[in-house]
């Protein structure tokens, strides 16, 4: 119980990786907008400055491509899809994130020779949203010493950013 307790006080402190299309002009940012449902289209949140609920975000770029950014997102509160909704508000499109107007990334877009063997289609090196839990860390409800989780980056990451530092480094 006291475990649980913790993620109802907003104690763990949340990172996550998110890869977006767009470029931020601040290489580390904060973003504060109440977040709310959206009331057309369920399952969807957007910003909503008098009715919704407080949402804070801080934002690290961790490196520039020439069309996409990787970035390190801290999260101080935790909304649905907060990460997701603050970098669209903000410009940035969270790859693969059709929800939310983020577009898949494919190897075309950034390779200039590129060419598909014939009858084949392309198939995307991301295609889901790239947001990837890359630490928490929360008190231990016994001892209260800092307990560290990290979860190392999906193979397609890798791949992805792999091919963005050959094809498209800023």
């Amino acid at each position: 119980i006291a475990l649980a307790d913790l993620f109802g006080t907003e104690k763990p402190a949340r990172q996550y990786i998110a890869l977006a299309h767009g470029r931020p002009v601040e290489d580390s940012f904060a973003i504060n907008a109440r977040l709310a449902p959206h009331p057309g289209m369920p399952g969807q949140m957007r910003v909503d400055p008098h009715n919704g609920k407080q949402a804070q975000t801080r934002v690290e770029v961790m490196e520039r491509f020439q069309r996409q950014t990787l970035l390190r997102c801290r999260l101080l509160t935790d909304r649905t899809h907060q990460i997701r909704v603050h970098l669209c508000n903000a410009g940035l499109r969270v790859v693969g994130d059709e929800l939310y107007g983020g577009k898949p990334l494919l190897l075309s877009s950034l390779k200039d020779d590129y060419r598909l063997k014939h009858g084949r289609e392309e198939r995307p090196l991301l295609a889901r949203v790239t947001l990837h839990a890359e630490q928490l860390a929360l008190p231990h409800p016994i001892t209260g010493e800092t307990v560290t989780i990290t979860a190392e980056w999906p193979k397609d990451l890798k791949v992805a950013v792999k091919y963005l530092r050959l094809y498209a480094a800023a």
